[in-house]
């Protein structure tokens, strides 16, 4: 019986080391470069070979193409917005928090969102605010006329400033070291 406590203690004391210690070995920190070679975040993990999810110094993440140095992070669900998104008006919110602390595109379409500059963002800490909701962007680009209160998380145009992640594609090619 006391050898597997000993064991139990072994096994809970490695899985408690910081991922620095030699104990375990040293820390491994792959980044995203642009062809510049500025750092764009930490890799923290990949859908495909050129496909990584990052992380910026600021705690935002998203995820990128990198053949073409922009987002590819989509609001699947659509956004939605308190006045009419056929006139591109209005406060965007959200109704998943799997968005919340990401950059993320509107579109599918990639390369409309960079020549209208629409990314955006959503607070890592946003809270659900009730929202009178007048449409809906679905990810296509269809906008969908409806009247709804509900509970939404807000989104804002992408600020480089406070997420990282800049609002015109990064200068290919992108390194992951």
């Amino acid at each position: 019986m006391k050898p597997k406590i000993i064991t139990a203690v072994m096994i809970i004391t490695a899985l408690l080391l910081p991922m620095g210690s030699s104990a375990i070995g040293p820390a491994v920190n792959v980044v995203l470069k642009d062809a510049n070679g500025v750092k764009v975040g930490s890799v923290i993990g990949m859908e495909a070979a050129s496909w990584p999810y990052v992380l910026t110094n600021e705690g935002y993440r998203t995820y990128f193409k990198i053949g073409n140095g922009k987002v590819q992070v989509v609001a699947e669900d659509g956004v939605f917005t308190d006045t009419d998104c056929f006139e591109e008006m209005g406060n965007a919110y959200l109704n998943r928090k799997k968005l919340l602390g990401a950059v993320f595109s509107p579109l599918y379409d990639i390369n409309n969102v960079y020549i209208a500059g629409g990314l955006l963002y959503s607070p890592i800490n946003a809270q659900l605010k009730m929202v009178n909701i007048r449409s809906k962007r679905e990810a296509d680009g269809t906008c969908i006329t409806l009247v709804e209160t509900n509970e939404y998380f807000p989104a804002y145009p992408n600020d480089p400033g406070i997420t990282g992640i800049a609002n015109t594609a990064y200068p290919n090619r992108m390194l992951i070291e």
